[in-house]
């Protein structure tokens, strides 16, 4: 796998991690307009349940069956990897907050989604470069 191919997986986490950080304050404000204890239970047992699925897609999917030497298709697995872990980092993002709300700032639970959300994003790197060893 050439560095210049790279840069796109590099391009697309990269912007990936920006828009989870600007996102991060919005879901703060929108979560904390929500003030009944349980309502934040069954949001956090919601989210819970519904992470599963972008997860499943995420880990799912592989490069190897992307045509390397095509660009569109190359673009759509960019896309849909990308897609899928924006919405497992804003799900993880949400978790975040309302675990908060619920229980208080927990440092070891904190570090472990953020180490979850980095491991999705290794996955994602380690897949499209075992792209290249295959041709």
């Amino acid at each position: 796998m050439k560095i210049s191919d790279m840069k796109w997986a590099f391009i697309k986490n990269a912007l990936l991690v920006l828009l989870l950080l600007i996102l991060y304050p919005v879901i703060q404000r929108e979560f904390s307009s929500v003030t009944n204890l349980q309502t934040l239970n069954t949001l956090l047992l919601f989210v819970g349940l519904i992470i599963v699925a972008p997860l499943f897609a995420n880990f799912q999917f592989s490069y190897q069956f992307s045509i390397r030497k095509n660009p569109v298709n190359l673009i759509i697995s960019h896309v849909a990897t990308f897609l899928a872990m924006l919405v497992c980092g804003l799900l993880i993002a949400m978790v975040d907050v309302i675990f908060v709300r619920l229980v208080g700032n927990i440092l070891v639970f904190r570090m472990t989604l953020f180490l979850f959300l980095v491991s999705l994003i290794l996955w994602d790197f380690w897949d499209f470069w075992r792209l290249g060893k295959s041709d």
